[in-house]
């Protein structure tokens, strides 16, 4: 009686040991499943988060001559992100946004005394001008696209066609992007420059008519691929943007070229940015 009651503590034991093992075992389980959980939590918030708040930052800055005599305005209306953005980013693309700014004055400064004896001369009232201004094309919690429109000039700003620079920022880490950041494969960039250009230049001659010229030659089509930048770019939710001076391919004409390649007719060379 006593032995098959020791066999019978010897059982309950080891039951109650291995009881307690699948309860340890249970608790890490549950450990490690609420840890997977709140890591891919936060891998969606990252990528669904809201895009930063984007507002205009106006400055206005103005150059006089030795005799007191303001020769150069510069105003500038430029991005500033100011929420939804971790505030080291945001600071970091603040600060290069503004260095547009800080180069025109820089421009200006240089340009006083030239500014000055041309108002002189020619009897001119109007200072000359850099006016700059920008325009959102693309935002989301992972990019942001900035086309920046610059106005020179030296008798008044009226008429006069902006040129285009491009700002483009990974919002989450403030690198600043370009075009083949969002290629499909960078090593194939020669190959990909020819396809844009050629979409460039298919579209060209019709879109170059104006009242005064019928389009395009086929030379100055031709002229297009040594002209065209990829980097000359700009994000839209329908595809990707390039743009170049109409007078560097024929003087004739003035101001930007631009067009948007919607991303059907990318040839799969990029991808759009939210699956990068």
């Amino acid at each position: 009686m006593k032995r098959l009651t020791s066999i019978f503590l010897i059982f309950t034991l080891i039951f109650a040991l291995a009881s307690c093992g699948k309860i340890e075992n249970w608790e890490e389980h549950k450990v490690q499943q609420s840890a997977a959980e709140a890591s891919q939590t936060t891998q969606t918030t990252a990528t669904t988060g809201k895009p930063p708040v984007v507002k205009k930052d106006k400055k206005t800055k103005k150059f006089k001559d030795e005799k007191g005599k303001t020769v150069y305005v510069v105003e500038v209306v430029l991005p500033e992100i100011t929420k939804n953005c971790e505030k080291s980013v945001a600071e970091f693309i603040n600060t290069v946004t503004n260095e547009i700014f800080e180069e025109e004055c820089e421009r200006a400064e240089v340009n006083v005394p030239s500014a000055s004896s041309y108002m002189k001369n020619s009897e001119s009232k109007t200072p000359w001008s850099s006016e700059l201004d920008f325009e959102t094309t693309y935002i989301s919690s992972k990019y942001v696209c900035f086309l920046i429109k610059k106005t020179i000039s030296y008798f008044g700003i009226e008429g006069i066609e902006p040129r285009y620079e491009t700002k483009c920022f990974n919002v989450q880490t403030g690198a600043i992007c370009s075009v083949w950041d969002f290629a499909s494969d960078p090593s194939l960039e020669e190959e990909i420059t020819a396809h844009l250009a050629d979409y460039m230049m298919k579209n060209a001659p019709k879109d170059f008519d104006t009242e005064d010229y019928a389009g395009l030659s086929q030379v100055y089509v031709e002229k297009i691929k040594t002209v065209f930048n990829p980097n000359q770019f700009y994000l839209t939710d329908e595809g990707i943007g390039f743009y170049f001076e109409r007078g560097d391919v024929a003087p004739a004409y003035s101001g930007v070229y631009q067009r948007v390649i919607p991303w059907a007719d990318l040839g799969g060379y990029f991808v759009h940015p939210e699956e990068v």
